[in-house]
């Protein structure tokens, strides 16, 4: 059976405190789909770099794009891996191979400091280098404390 895994953005799902679409990665195998609402999303300005083709913003530089090829490349290892018994799995136990720690990393308080850099600090168009700088120099420094 084919098994595929697409990078989705899930417009309709916007959130209205911070006015972001989540993007979604979505496996489909054995005719069944399971969805990931993933730890990025997009603000307004960053809608229109989405190439659905390519599944990722047309600015290369972007740590979006970094983060959707990371967990591709976990997908195409597993896919490799797994490539002869691949049918005895179904299509959450995939989800879970390919998302390992899902449920640790939410507990991480490094984790939290990170997600919050992505997606509030570095996506911001507010915040002048300096001070994005800054944010990552306090993170860095909490994070060897810890």
């Amino acid at each position: 059976m084919k098994t595929s895994l697409l990078f989705v953005l899930r417009e309709n799902a916007k959130s209205t405190k911070t006015n972001k679409t989540p993007i979604v990665a979505r496996l489909l195998h054995n005719r069944k789909k399971i969805e990931k609402v993933l730890l990025v999303s997009l603000n307004e300005s960053e809608i229109h770099l989405w190439n659905p083709i390519t599944q990722r913003l047309n600015k290369r530089e972007l740590h979006i794009n970094d983060y959707l090829s990371k967990i591709e490349d976990t997908y195409n290892k597993l896919l490799s891996k797994l490539a002869s018994t691949i049918n005895n799995y179904d299509s959450l136990q995939l989800m879970e191979s390919i998302f390992p720690d899902s449920k640790k990393e939410e507990e991480n308080i490094s984790f939290l400091f990170e997600k919050y850099f992505l997606n509030k600090v570095a996506s911001s168009s507010v915040l002048k280098s300096g001070t994005k700088r800054n944010y990552r120099k306090s993170i860095n420094h909490f994070q060897n404390f810890i």
